[in-house]
């Protein structure tokens, strides 16, 4: 893809932090790929840093990229890297209750279902279920 003045501009741009926003689209991924070659020529691959929001805009962007030193990485998979880096260095454990049984959400979910419907939820239903919250979230729907 060719880019834009913009893009060009933004991609090029090497001191300081450089915001980019656009809509949906719009080659914000396409510039940020081309900004990490760039800086590549002035600093080590493996000291970039890319996070996004969505694990999926993530492996994306890693396979886009081809890449082997540089770190793509979720925002919340970053912020759980310094978390328990911090455990590690106290010589602590950490403790997720995602991965406990009883205080794991898709865990939860099936037992409300099973409680109320009297069957085991699918897997397909499960993915069904979160995703369709997640919408309503997203768009601020009612929840009604």
């Amino acid at each position: 893809m060719k880019l834009t003045e913009k893009q060009f501009q933004a991609a090029n741009h090497i001191n300081g932090p450089c915001l980019v926003l656009a809509v949906p689209g719009a080659g914000k991924t396409t510039m940020l790929l081309k900004r990490i070659n760039i800086l590549e020529k002035y600093i080590d691959p493996s000291h970039i840093l890319s996070l996004t929001f969505s694990k999926t805009q993530a492996n994306d962007m890693k396979i886009r990229y081809n890449g082997l030193k540089t770190n793509f990485m979720t925002i919340h998979a970053f912020c759980y890297l310094i978390i328990r880096n911090y455990y590690k260095k106290k010589n602590r454990r950490i403790k997720i209750l995602e991965s406990d049984d009883l205080y794991n959400k898709y865990n939860l979910i099936k037992q409300i279902y099973l409680d109320i419907n009297g069957k085991i939820m699918s897997s397909e239903d499960l993915d069904d279920f979160f995703s369709y919250v997640g919408y309503m979230k997203n768009s601020m729907d009612d929840i009604s």
